[in-house]
């Protein structure tokens, strides 16, 4: 999947000092043939209320950090996820990517003198991250005949299970979102074995995640800019060619008379680990 964060300034509703968070999730039919351009099939829509009640209705972002002028301008950030490849396990690609776009965005600084708000660019000061006080991440468990549990299961045991168990939990060891789909009685036991396997990939995910955004602050510690040396690697799939190397060709008539050219070789790589992109996340 690949995610971006945007912002702009709008006016609040509900609480004065409270910011705007909106999600929405695209399944394309590049994701998956069976999905048609126009209308969000269902999946998308349960996806996209599993986002809200992990992240926004947990209050995993400080949503009054986002006021600008109380009951007047504040922020109104907006989540995109687009899923690249269904493949299976998009409750827990989904949730990864909003987390990582969130803690990796910077909103523009702001002053306010008096009733004149100004809005610095990048140029004239520092971005300010967004204020993330924990990282929610979704792991769905299948329920299979004869009590077999398996965890984030793929798009093609998706479609024989007979339920799953979506458990949203941070490193605190804390349920921030619990639901269930499928005809499967749910018994307490169940329930807790759920909630002890999601607890086991969380803790590991968030290390890995922890770990990714380290990786990318260090590469921007430099002068505080990335360079197209870094956004582009040399095993991305962006690159496309290696260095110019001489070529002798001969007319066909005489071995002898020949002339030399300068000529790409096209060399394709595809990268198999998570890659960012901008100011989004691609899992």
């Amino acid at each position: 999947v690949s995610c971006r964060v945007t912002a702009e300034v709008a006016k609040p509703s509900g609480r004065h000092t409270d910011g705007h968070l909106f999600f929405n999730v695209e399944l394309s039919p590049m994701a998956s043939p069976a999905y048609e351009p126009g209308r969000p099939p269902p999946l998308a829509v349960e996806l996209c209320r599993m986002l809200e009640r992990s992240i926004r209705e947990a209050r995993a972002l400080d949503l009054e950090s986002l006021c600008i002028v109380s009951g007047e301008k504040v922020w109104s950030l907006r989540i995109d996820v687009h899923v690249l490849n269904h493949c299976g396990g998009l409750a827990t690609c989904c949730s990864l990517a909003a987390i990582a776009a969130l803690v990796h965005f910077r909103r523009p600084d702001v002053s306010v003198v008096g009733d004149e708000v100004t809005i610095h660019s990048a140029e004239d000061r520092d971005p300010v991250p967004l204020n993330v006080y924990f990282w929610p991440i979704c792991v769905s468990v299948g329920f299979f005949p004869e009590d077999l549990f398996v965890v984030d299961p793929s798009w093609q045991e998706e479609r024989v299970m007979l339920g799953q168990m979506t458990v949203a939990m941070n490193d605190y060891r804390e349920i921030c979102m619990m639901s269930s789909s499928g005809a499967v009685p749910l018994t307490a036991q169940k329930i807790s074995h759920c909630v002890s396997m999601s607890l086991l990939k969380v803790e590991e995910m968030t290390e890995v995640l922890k770990r990714a955004l380290a990786l990318d602050a260090a590469k921007r510690s430099g002068d505080g800019s990335i360079t197209a040396e870094v956004c582009v690697a040399s095993d991305s799939i962006l690159t496309t060619a290696v260095p110019m190397r001489e070529v002798a060709v001969t007319d066909g008539q005489s071995s002898s008379a020949g002339w030399t050219c300068r000529t790409y070789s096209p060399s394709l790589r595809v990268r198999g680990m998570a890659s960012k992109v901008g100011l989004g996340w691609m899992l």
